[in-house]
């Protein structure tokens, strides 16, 4: 079954007033959620909506809360969410940060007391709207152990970057720090399948490729000691940006931060010496930082194409174009999931 995804957005939203968010809340939160699935990742998608409807319902969410800014000092500012859900916050946040870089040349933002947070690059898009360069990362409970640790203590903390193209869809770049986001085990826990191997560790330390056991035990870190440290860092600068408000003190002990960085690129009369020294054609048009982006973008997706005629990628790898990834018109769903009406999609939800 197929539905638009404006249709797909007002019914999503309309599940999340019903459990208790206010309509700007519910609206932001849809939209995010809808464009999640729409891009394929179904695990930051619909499969989402269940959980934050139980959050509401159960207090762990404010419902009634809208997000502020608490702080602002020179080109950096600071959004309070209030405990809600975090798409509105990360939101004001984005547009505010964009208004300072345009003042600034650049601008930090960061997001306090809130919950997850969603697909990372897509809180950027407003960013490279605007003609700039974003960068976002963002805390999430504890779900790593340190580098042959056997104990969860660092998060999967997603980093995302986003850079403007001319003419063209912006270059985006979003990972999580393990080697998968865990979201990708609780679907693969509610549809009853497994998970390869080396994803995550049981709670006894082994691999496993039970997702419930998964979920029990601990993610396996991307690069092993290297995204551990890379998920430490995060966790030390959310921690600091928390610090910054007397607010950090009446968070929850499960509440989520974000934060967001920008820069305004500066026009040039010449490409930069670090891509003319590494022999990327078309050098001589990459006068502005559109340019750069699109010629990087062109030859990295180049570059995989003819790795992958050679054998040197698996043909089962996934390769994107970096020149065009649209989104889909519709958001596609099981049959047997939503048939278009309220009640089925609450009893979708409760299945979920």
């Amino acid at each position: 079954m197929k539905m638009t995804m404006n249709l797909l957005t007002s019914l999503v939203a309309g599940e999340l007033r019903r459990a208790g968010a206010n309509a700007d809340m519910a609206d932001a939160t849809a939209k995010a959620l809808v464009l999640a699935e729409a891009q394929g990742l179904s695990s930051h998608g619909l499969s989402r909506v269940n959980q934050y409807a139980t959050h509401l319902r159960n207090g762990r969410v404010n419902g009634d809360a809208v997000p502020v800014v608490v702080k602002r000092k020179g080109a950096a500012l600071l959004v309070d969410a209030h405990e809600g859900l975090a798409f509105a916050a990360c939101e004001l946040a984005v547009g505010q940060a964009i208004l300072a870089a345009k003042e600034n040349g650049v601008a930090f933002a960061g997001v306090i007391r809130s919950h997850h947070c969603g697909v990372v690059v897509d809180h950027l898009r407003a960013v490279a709207q605007a003609g700039m360069v974003g960068i976002g990362f963002a805390n999430s409970p504890a779900a790593m152990p340190a580098a042959d640790g056997l104990h969860p203590i660092f998060g999967t903390d997603p980093i995302a970057a986003i850079f403007p193209r001319r003419n063209n869809l912006p270059l985006m770049i979003d990972l999580s720090l393990s080697e998968v986001a865990r979201g990708k085990l609780m679907v693969a826990a509610k549809e009853g399948k497994s998970i390869p191997q080396g994803w995550a560790l049981d709670a006894q330390g082994n691999p496993t490729t039970d997702p419930d056991a998964a979920l029990a035990g601990t993610m396996v870190a991307m690069g092993d000691a290297k995204g551990a440290a890379l998920a430490m860092m995060v966790g030390l600068v959310e921690d600091e940006i928390a610090c910054l408000d007397h607010l950090a003190a009446q968070a929850r002990k499960d509440s989520a931060g974000a934060v967001v960085g920008l820069l305004e690129p500066q026009e040039r009369d010449e490409a930069l010496p670090f891509f003319a020294s590494r022999g990327f054609r078309s050098v001589d048009r990459m006068t502005t930082f559109e340019s750069k982006v699109e010629v990087m973008a062109d030859w990295l997706f180049e570059r995989r194409t003819w790795l992958w005629e050679r054998g040197e990628i698996p043909a089962s790898a996934r390769i994107v174009p970096l020149r065009a990834a649209p989104i889909r018109p519709v958001a596609e769903l099981h049959a047997r999931a939503i048939a278009g009406t309220v009640p089925q999609l609450e009893a979708f939800f409760t299945e979920l």
